[in-house]
């Protein structure tokens, strides 16, 4: 069998900018690609936790890495149609779906092209009877925290009539499916076909369904895949079938209420088929029949888990493959699996509310634009500028000339302020070919590891000009402050 080359990259930090009082919008930037390199010895791994600081871990991690829609515009989006046009767009784009939207037609596809992050705002996300497909050829995909759900056909139990998958990919590659919860759909609940590679499946739910999770329909041997950290209840079979994978690895998933509905073969927990090399590791089958199996021409490797209450086959032969020849991992006691499952599993209330994305010139604080004749413009007072990006990376801000008119000279006063170590030391940067150093830019107080004396500081005979009062009353006398 041909040995797929794979290494873990190293990843620059990514960038969460929080300010208290102000909403500040970044622009973030995309990690620059690296080469794959051939596997090496494990070296001790950080336990990767149920949100993994965004970041994709396993396969989809390796041969440059899996980054989304990085770098690209973000929107956020309510309706199909935005959905879609967003989705199909060449550009790169982080889209975040804020409540429910329902496709029509009834179980209609929505397209998702390359280089996209498509994220439900906390768990409120929802795609109702209609599937994500990701066409051959199609890379570079994050889609997190959504629910798919109800694309069932009624009295179609085996999905004969229709291919309503949640989530169907044909070709794909550098895909992270995290955090999702997939019920009751037409066909599948997830199918992994056609020779996909570099794709990880974390953190998900798969309920109340026939066939949760299709890896396979190719006679070539070349998918490469990490299932982690899910939970299969109440589905049949498929959770998951691999089929001719070159590397299929499970671990820390839990398995639970398996449908019974009196067949003995097409009921199972996980399928290692065809020429499949399969390790699985630490997870938990609770009430499954043949929890897990392999055609004797695949390969099965179990160490670590827990059987209770099931019965049927639990082949193991072959060697397989060793997962920390490709990344660093550490499993979760398979004890410990049904509870951090049940709890962190599916979509979260954190996830898709601040987005947190790769890059190492993580973009500016403010872009001030105001009009020359107001003393008046961004205040940032008594406040936290604080992230977990890189040292010297974010900018704390530029001037914004719309259409280039020279009367918009930017005022921009940080007060009383923390700034961490993330924020450029430097001073201020240009824009348009407008230098900052026209505009009205000033700090006053800051401390923390960003804070510098080089960059503009106001006097302290101008300090009480420019407080909290003089920005609210600006020209209007707005004193909402006062007591009446």
């Amino acid at each position: 069998m041909t040995h797929i080359p794979g290494k873990r990259l190293p990843r620059p930090g990514p960038v969460l900018a929080a300010v208290t009082a102000l909403a500040a919008t970044f622009g973030l930037g995309l990690a620059g690609e690296a080469k794959a390199a051939a596997p090496r010895a494990a070296t001790p791994a950080k336990a990767a936790g149920p949100f993994d600081d965004d970041r994709p871990h396993g396969f989809a991690s390796l041969a440059g890495g899996t980054t989304g829609g990085a770098g690209g515009r973000v929107v956020t989006v309510t309706d199909q149609a935005s959905l879609a046009r967003y989705a199909s767009a060449p550009e790169p784009y982080v889209i975040r779906v804020a409540g429910s939207i329902a496709v029509e037609p009834f179980g209609s596809d929505i397209v998702v092209a390359s280089d996209k992050t498509i994220v439900g705002v906390g768990d409120t996300g929802e795609i109702v009877h209609g599937e994500l497909h990701l066409n051959p050829g199609t890379h570079n995909v994050v889609i997190r925290n959504l629910t798919i759900r109800d694309s069932y056909v009624e009295g179609d139990w085996d999905g004969k009539t229709t291919d309503f998958d949640a989530i169907q990919m044909d070709g794909a590659d550098h895909v992270w499916i995290d955090h999702n919860r997939f019920t009751h759909m037409g066909d599948g609940l997830l199918d992994i076909r056609k020779d996909s590679q570099y794709v990880t499946v974390s953190w998900n739910r798969f309920t109340h369904h026939n066939k949760a999770l299709g890896i396979g329909w190719t006679s070539d041997v070349r998918t490469q895949i990490t299932i982690d950290h899910n939970w299969f209840s109440g589905t049949k079979q498929r959770n998951p079938s691999a089929d001719n994978c070159a590397y299929a690895h499970l671990y820390n998933n839990y398995l639970s209420d398996q449908v019974a509905d009196g067949d003995p073969v097409w009921t199972y927990g996980n399928w290692s088929r065809g020429r499949t090399r399969m390790v699985i590791e630490n997870s938990y089958y609770d009430g499954v029949r043949h929890p897990y199996q392999a055609d004797a021409t695949a390969e099965l490797v179990q160490r670590g888990s827990i059987l209770r209450n099931t019965s049927g086959r639990t082949d193991e032969h072959g060697t397989a493959f060793d997962p920390h020849a490709f990344y660093d991992y550490r499993p979760d006691p398979a004890a410990a699996v049904p509870a951090l499952v049940k709890r962190f599993s599916g979509p979260q209330q954190r996830i898709g509310t601040v987005l947190r994305v790769p890059g190492t010139d993580n973009g500016y604080i403010t872009a001030a634009s105001t009009w020359k004749g107001d003393p008046y413009g961004f205040l940032i007072t008594d406040s936290r500028i604080v992230s977990d990006a890189p040292a010297g990376s974010v900018r704390p801000g530029r001037p914004r000339h719309p259409g280039g008119e020279p009367d918009a000279v930017g005022q921009v006063l940080v007060r009383n302020t923390e700034l961490s170590a993330a924020v450029k030391s430097a001073p201020w940067t240009g824009m348009s070919g407008f230098s900052w150093k026209d505009a009205r830019f000033a700090e006053y107080r800051d401390h923390g590891a960003g804070g510098t004396a080089d960059r503009p500081q106001l006097g302290e005979a101008d300090a009480p000009s420019y407080a909290v009062a003089g920005y609210l009353r600006g020209t209007y006398g707005w004193a909402p402050y006062a007591r009446r």
